[in-house]
């Protein structure tokens, strides 16, 4: 089983999501604690979930036995939140480990 995280960024996001996206990201939280498929972008720890028409990207961590929900996308922005998200892996895998209490 897989701990889910949430980044500060999502958390953000969802204030302002249609409250069917929500749902649906909370559905998909469940579903990532038991198994943590998505499809791979670029690397094997970076990958996505389809959210009625946008993506959820995230990021796993089988090491630690974690999930880092990171943010929504759409398509058309998808490659650039996909770079950021590359930038910060130091920053975000420090950020799970933080709430692991392995610091």
């Amino acid at each position: 089983m897989f701990r889910v995280f949430s980044s500060a960024y999502l958390d953000r996001q969802r204030l302002h999501l249609h409250k069917a996206d929500v749902a649906r990201i909370e559905a998909l939280e469940q579903q990532l604690i038991l198994d943590a498929k998505g499809k791979m972008l670029g690397l094997p720890f970076l990958r996505e979930k389809r959210l009625n028409g946008k993506r959820l990207l995230f990021l796993v961590y089988e090491k630690e036995q974690a999930i880092l929900l990171v943010m929504v996308t759409d398509k058309k922005h998808q490659q650039e939140d996909i770079d950021a998200i590359k930038d910060q892996l130091e920053e975000l895998y420090n950020y799970v480990r933080y709430r692991l209490g392995l610091r």
